[in-house]
Parts: structure tokens; sequence; C-alpha cells
């Protein structure tokens, strides 16, 4: 009965499996990629033997592994509006995250070009297909998610079929695009995966590290500054987190050498992460990518500083940069693709994977602040 009931659990813990993508000629990943230091083999049979030590202490069953052979996931919404936790206890976790991501869907030739894998426009097919091949635990979407106005139908037409089967492990931010219709296309579209409609900032926690995701969209939603409802939350939700490690993400970045370039009116946030230890920010925006040496409060280089990264490159398009920011460590703007990160307990690894076709990525590791 015990050998039937670890073979079964550990069916239940074989890499999942995501619907397949309209218009993907690759077909269905064949496999998870992991860190060598966790073979999967020794992975599964220790999640599928802490399975079954739970449904013999509790009657309770387990949910999908992920890469860090977690055996269960519980996500529960606490009493402050805008807060999750779980109960995560995975040796490390794999996230994946981009902004800027799909077309129009009234832009068909675009579209059709990117269902084939060509070119630079309307590659969230091939951008979706980076995050079906590694199956990670977590999608941090960087706002832009759907151009051109964020509307409902268009999220069903074009986000939908592509990056939207990871809904589900989806958290996603607001970007302009979005508020270019007022916001009300993506609340309708994530629902409470996006926090409270009218707001759209949320906090929670995977794998050990606190994740805060905040709304870049000042002028929308009372401000960024000190004593703006967001700054307010914000400044206790990271006085009261309990994580060691944290990442904050948001869609407009306080420094880019991208087009847009730098964000003044994000600098009370930027400076509030800081002072509050956050050690990794994530946005878009700028459709590039760009990675940044740690930085401090005013955007100088400090060995104890922030580690930034602006990932506007998940398939709408990709453009030119400017004048380099002396902080920039890394910059590409040739290649559609999406940040891994595997998260430790006290430390990670960066991975810029690139669509198929392109050569260009970016790798290091960092320790927590």
């Amino acid at each position: 009965m015990r050998h039937s009931m670890l073979y079964a659990l550990a069916m239940m813990t074989a890499a999942r499996r995501y619907p397949k993508i309209v218009g993907n000629p690759s077909g269905f990943a064949t496999r998870r990629r992991r860190p060598p230091s966790c073979p999967s083999v020794r992975a599964l049979c220790l999640a599928a033997f802490a399975l079954v030590c739970a449904a013999c202490g509790s009657g309770s069953g387990g949910g999908d592994a992920g890469p860090g052979g977690t055996a269960s996931v519980s996500t529960t919404t606490s009493g402050g509006a805008g807060t999750t936790t779980d109960t995560d206890r995975g040796s490390f976790i794999v996230v994946m995250a981009a902004g800027d991501i799909a077309c129009d869907p009234a832009n068909t030739a675009g579209n059709d070009s990117g269902r084939r894998g060509e070119g630079d426009v309307c590659r969230h097919y091939s951008t979706a297909e980076l995050i079906e091949a590694e199956g990670p635990d977590a999608v941090l979407a960087l706002g832009d998610l759907q151009y051109e106005l964020g509307l409902a139908e268009a999220f069903a037409a074009s986000y939908g079929p592509t990056w939207g089967r990871f809904k589900d492990i989806t958290y996603p931010v607001p970007g302009n695009h979005e508020y270019a219709s007022g916001g009300q296309g993506y609340h309708q579209y994530f629902a409470s995966r996006a926090g409270e409609a009218g707001k759209g900032w949320y906090s929670f926690d995977l794998g050990g590290w606190h994740f805060v995701a905040l709304n870049s969209n000042c002028g929308a939603v009372g401000g960024c500054g000190p004593g703006s409802p967001q700054y307010q939350w914000l400044d206790h939700d990271l006085a009261t987190a309990s994580a060691r490690c944290t990442i904050a993400y948001w869609h407009h970045p306080r420094f880019s050498s991208g087009l847009h370039g730098d964000d003044p009116q994000l600098g009370p946030l930027w400076e509030l992460v800081y002072d509050r230890g956050v050690d990794i920010v994530l946005t878009g925006h700028d459709h590039n990518y760009e990675r940044f040496a740690p930085l401090d409060a005013s955007g100088a280089r400090v060995d104890s500083g922030i580690r930034s990264f602006v990932v506007g490159t998940g398939g709408k398009d990709l453009r030119p940069m400017g004048e380099l920011d002396p902080a920039s460590e890394a910059h590409n703007t040739d290649a559609a693709g999406v940040l891994k990160l595997v998260l430790q307990p006290g430390s990670y690894s960066w991975e810029f994977v690139p669509v198929p076709g392109e050569s260009y990525t970016d790798t290091g590791t960092g320790t927590c602040r």
C-alpha cells in the first residue's frame, strides 16, 4: 500500500505541462531545467516522501511540485488588503519576469510574423514558449502587458492565448498602456491576482522571499511620494515583513538608459525600498534589457545597494537606447526574452534567456543585503 502511495505521489510531482500555445510550432516542453545542485530524481523522491508524511499525519493532500521540490503550497489572503502569504518550503524557487508583452490583436502583420518566430515585433508567442519550457514557480509580469489600450477583449485575444497560459502563477503589475483605458480591462482580466482595483499594489511571500508589487502610474493612484496611500502601505509592509530577502517590482524604471530614461517621480519609492533593505528591483517600460550595478538611494554605485533590472523585452517590440548610465553593467536592444531568477535562502542568480535565434545572454549571482 505504501509503495503504491509513493508511486502515485511521485507521478503527481512530475513537472507540470502547460496547455499548448496557439500557433506554437514546437509543441510542448518535454523537460524542466534545474540547477545542478538539486538533482531532479532526488528532489522528486524527497517531495513524494514529504507528501506521504503529510497525508499520514493530517489527511491533507499536496499540490504540484515546483523546481525546488516543494511538496505543497497554501496561499491565503491576510486581513490587510493587498497582502498574501504562503507556506512554500522549497530550497529554491525559479521566477521568470518581463514586461511590455502582447501586441494589439489588430496588428495582423506583426502577429503573423510573431507566430512564425520572425522579426522583433510581437514576439510574445516566443517568450511564452520560454516560460512553458522552464515551468517556473512564479511569473512576474512587469506592466504594459497588453497593447495598445489594455482593453479586456484585447487581453482575451492576445495576452490570454500566450502568457495567459500561466495566469495561475502570474503576479502582475500595471503599466501605462493598462491605464490608457483606466485600468479596468487589466483588473477585469487578472481579478484578485492584480490587487485591489484602484490601487494595484500588493505583496506575497514565496520560497522564503518577500515580493512587493507596486503601481508606478503615480498620478492615477494618489501619488508615489511620502504621505501617499501607496507609500504608506509600502512602508508598513516592508517594516513588518519577516523574510530575509525581498524583490520589489513595478513598471516605470527609476533609473534607465533607455529612451524613456530615469523617472524622478519614482524617487520616493526607490529611496524607501533602499532604506528598508530591498535586494532586487525589476521594471520594464523601456523596450530593452539592462542590468545595473548595485545602487544606493541616489542611484550611485555602492556595494551594498539594490540590484536592478529593466526587462522590457517581453515581446511587443525592441527599441534603441540613449546615453548609457555610468552604473549600467549590461544592456541589449537586439533580443526579446525573459529574465530567469533562481532564488535561494540568502542568495540568487540571474540569467537573461533570449528567444530562439538570438544569442545574447547575461548571467550572474548575488547575495541578499
